[in-house]
């Protein structure tokens, strides 16, 4: 089911759109989820994570499994925090591989706890806890705005925890175990304390660490036999870093200069031994997949071939601008589509005839072609 004019009934009150009969509002794209037609998201979107089958979205008390073409809403809510024991708890974060979705929860209490689990994408009617106790997560009570990370690579789960020794001291770990799950305590890596952690791919984590430019990339194998990464090997130093994503062999990122106050998206091998800049950039977040860039474009979504992006993202006919999850280290509010394309989290933009209209703000996730 599409969202057409119910959208503007419930929600934009009185509203006039360019409302497709095919794809929603405009020609660029689906609409899939949004909090006016899903009761109970108070809390807000937490993230979403794309499979072959669908888009798994995380608020913090429900997960939602979505179909790309649209109408996501209660009846598609395949797993709910709290149900079964009434103890407070909050989803933090989301992922997925081709069959399964993973996520972590925080658990109030005096010792912060916290606890990673799975099922199966289609049904989740069996949950499977891979690992739970102190630390499972970067969060530290109900409401934290900082939620950690978590990621699927290779048939493992990976997730960080924060924690202060008796000294003050802040230590920051990233752990590992089998996606299937399996008896006995999970590997553990140390990471530097002022580590962003954005990206697992291949085997191989990429993040960010504070720099005299403001961010530096960083990259360091992860896995079983993966050795220490408390000191991870630098690869761009002289930009301020703000994301990381990666194609294939290539390594993406947004930086801004430092000489020249500019931002863009570069390009560069596995050592980033000399970055390209692939086109100017106006958001930090974007995400690559067989050459085509999906980032923001003049306020809105669009997206580029890698060979042809020198003058900027092509905008999707879609009035909805990207916007963020929140909290201090949000999860990328842009994810592929194995099938092609991506979605993005989005706020409506109401078409020319209703800006100034005293309308709500109303979010979404839609879905974008390749």
């Amino acid at each position: 089911m599409r969202w057409i004019l119910p959208v503007c009934a419930l929600a934009l009150l009185a509203c006039t759109t360019d409302v497709s009969p095919d794809v929603g509002f405009g020609t660029g794209g689906t609409v899939v989820f949004g909090a006016w037609n899903v009761s109970g998201v108070g809390d807000g979107v937490r993230g979403m994570t794309a499979t072959p089958s669908g888009l798994v979205v995380a608020t913090g008390a429900v997960l939602y499994a979505c179909s790309r073409d649209g109408g996501c809403g209660n009846g598609n809510a395949i797993y709910a925090v709290n149900g079964a024991t009434g103890e407070r708890a909050s989803i933090a974060r989301v992922a997925a591989d081709d069959t399964r979705v993973y996520w972590t929860e925080i658990i109030e209490g005096t010792t912060p706890q916290g606890r990673v689990k799975s099922c199966e994408v289609v049904g989740c009617s069996s949950p499977v806890e891979i690992f739970a106790g102190a630390g499972a997560t970067l969060g530290t009570d109900i409401g934290t705005t900082d939620l950690g990370f978590l990621a699927v690579d290779q048939g493992l789960v990976y997730w960080t925890s924060r924690d202060t020794t008796s000294s003050g001291q802040t230590v920051l770990t990233l752990s590992v175990r089998p996606a299937s799950g399996v008896i006995g305590p999970p590997q553990t890596i140390t990471l530097p304390a002022a580590m962003t952690p954005m990206r697992i791919a291949n085997g191989v984590l990429y993040g960010t660490v504070a720099s005299t430019a403001g961010a530096s990339l960083v990259s360091c194998p992860v896995g079983p036999s993966a050795p220490s990464c408390d000191s991870p090997p630098t690869l761009v130093s002289w930009l301020d870093v703000q994301w990381a994503d990666v194609d294939g062999q290539t390594v993406y990122f947004d930086a801004f200069d430092p000489n020249t106050r500019l931002e863009s998206v570069y390009a560069c091998t596995p050592s980033c031994a000399e970055p390209t800049a692939i086109y100017p950039s106006a958001s930090s977040v974007f995400a690559v997949q067989d050459g085509v860039v999906y980032g923001v474009a003049s306020g809105g979504l669009g997206s580029c071939t890698v060979a042809s992006c020198a003058g900027g993202l092509v905008p999707f006919d879609l009035p909805f601008s990207p916007v963020g999850f929140g909290g201090d280290e949000p999860p990328p509010n842009i994810v592929l589509d194995p099938r092609g394309g991506a979605y993005a989290y989005a706020q409506y933009r109401p078409p020319l005839p209703n800006v100034g209209l005293d309308t709500p703000a109303v979010l979404g996730i839609v879905h974008v072609p390749n």
